[in-house]
């Protein structure tokens, strides 16, 4: 089982000195993103193909966006890329 997102935002954050978390949301609501990713177990890995088409594979953590409508997003920790807007990105089982 494969599930396939779309990424419609990124912000990096840095927790504490040289601890960053890239957050990245996608184009889905966090309960809908639940629900599909109920089954899936830890630890979560992710493929992202870039627009350009150039594709890498991450291990991610989820986290619900700050809106209270918000979008699912995951994380990558310590991650020196970026991800850009339309990257797909598919959740490995």
């Amino acid at each position: 089982m494969s599930l396939e997102f779309t990424v419609v935002s990124t912000k990096r954050v840095e927790l504490v000195p040289g601890n960053e978390v890239l957050n990245i949301d996608l184009k889905t609501s966090y309960a809908e993103f639940l629900s599909m990713t109920k089954e899936l177990e830890k630890p979560y890995k992710a493929k992202f193909e870039l627009p350009d088409g150039e594709t890498f594979e991450h291990n991610v953590g989820f986290a619900k966006g700050v809106a209270s409508s918000a979008n699912a997003r995951i994380t990558m920790r310590n991650f020196d890329g970026d991800v850009p807007e339309g990257t797909i990105v598919t959740l490995l089982a």
